[in-house]
C-alpha cells in the first residue's frame, strides 16, 4: 500500500510539475482562435455591407432599364476594392486553417493529459501502444522540453502488447523529462554550444518492445550509474528532485512488466535509457497481480 502510495505520489509531483507548461500550452492555440474570431467577424462584417450592396443592385435591376446600371456596378466595384474583398476571401481560407489547427491542438492536448491521467485503480494488463504512449507523453512534456531541446522520433513498426499503461507511461514522462533536464544543466556550465537533442526510437528486439530514450546532456559519473535505480539517490539539487523517480521506474518495468531498464552515459556527452518490455506477458500478469 505504501509502495503504491509513492508511486502516485511521484505521478501527482510530475502533473504539477507539468500543469503549468501545459495551461500555456493550451493557452497558444486558445490565443490565436481567439485572434482569429475577432478578424473574421469583421471580415464577415465587410462580406455582409457587400452582399446588401449586392441585393440593392437586384431590386435596382428590377426597378430599372440596364443601361442605367453602370453607375451602379461601378460604385459596388468601388466598394469592394475600398473592403478589399478578395483579400478577404483568401485569407478567411487561412483563418479557418488556424482556427481547425488550433481546436486540433487543443484536443490533442487535453486527450494527451486525461490518457496520462487516467486512474491507477485499474491494475489489469491492457493492450498498450508504445508509440502512441510516447507521443503522448511528449505532447505533456512539450512545453518544458521545447526551451531545452529539439526531439527526433524513430517509431518504428512495433506490435502492441499488455501492459499496465498508465505506469509505463509514467516511466516514460520521468526519464523524458530527465533527459531535458539533463541537456538544460549541462547548457548551464558550458559555453560551447550545442543544440540539445532527445532521441526517441522504438522497434522490435527478439521477444521484446524496445524504447531507446537518449540525450545529450550533462551525463551521469560512471561511479553513480549502479546507483540511479536506488530509491531517494538523485543528482539534482536539493528541493528539484525526490530520488524516487528512476526507481519507481525500475520497480514498474521490472518488477511489474518482467522487462528490463538499462541505462549507458558518459559525462558531458549524454546519457540513453533502453526500455524493454515483453510482448508476450500473459505469464506476467499472473505473476505479478
Amino acid at each position: 500500500m505504501t509502495q503504491q502510495q509513492i508511486i502516485q505520489q511521484e505521478k501527482l509531483a510530475s502533473i504539477g510539475r507539468l500543469s503549468a507548461g501545459i495551461a500555456h500550452e493550451i493557452n497558444n492555440p486558445l490565443g490565436y482562435i481567439s485572434s482569429n474570431i475577432e478578424t473574421a467577424r469583421v471580415y464577415f462584417s465587410e462580406y455582409k455591407e457587400i452582399m446588401a450592396e449586392y441585393r440593392k443592385l437586384v431590386d435596382f435591376i428590377d426597378d430599372n432599364k440596364l443601361e442605367e446600371l453602370k453607375d451602379e456596378v461601378n460604385r459596388i466595384k468601388r466598394l469592394e476594392m475600398t473592403k478589399n474583398i478578395s483579400f478577404i476571401s483568401e485569407d478567411l481560407d487561412a483563418i479557418f486553417d488556424d482556427i481547425e489547427n488550433g481546436l486540433l491542438r487543443i484536443s490533442e492536448i487535453v486527450s494527451s493529459l486525461k490518457a496520462f491521467s487516467r486512474s491507477d485503480d485499474n491494475e489489469e494488463y491492457e493492450d498498450y501502444d508504445l508509440n502512441e504512449s510516447i507521443k503522448n507523453t511528449l505532447l505533456i512534456a512539450k512545453n518544458d522540453i521545447k526551451y531545452n531541446a529539439r526531439v527526433k522520433q524513430s517509431l518504428g513498426q512495433i506490435p502492441k502488447i499488455q501492459a499496465k499503461g498508465n505506469k509505463v507511461d509514467q516511466v516514460l514522462l520521468n526519464i523524458i523529462l530527465n533527459a531535458s533536464s539533463a541537456i538544460k544543466e549541462k547548457q548551464g556550465i558550458t559555453t560551447d554550444y550545442e543544440e540539445g537533442l532527445i532521441t526517441i526510437t522504438t522497434d522490435k528486439s527478439n521477444s521484446y518492445v524496445r524504447c531507446i530514450i537518449e540525450d545529450n546532456g550533462i551525463g551521469i559519473e560512471e561511479v553513480n550509474l549502479s546507483k540511479i535505480f536506488d530509491p531517494f539517490y538523485t543528482s539534482k539539487p536539493t528541493g528539484e528532485g525526490t530520488g524516487l523517480g528512476l526507481s519507481i521506474a525500475h520497480e514498474i518495468i521490472v518488477t511489474g512488466h518482467g522487462g528490463q531498464l538499462l541505462v549507458e552515459s558518459e559525462p558531458m556527452v549524454g546519457t540513453k535509457f533502453i526500455i524493454l518490455l515483453p510482448i508476450d506477458n500473459e505469464n506476467n500478469s499472473e505473476t505479478h497481480d
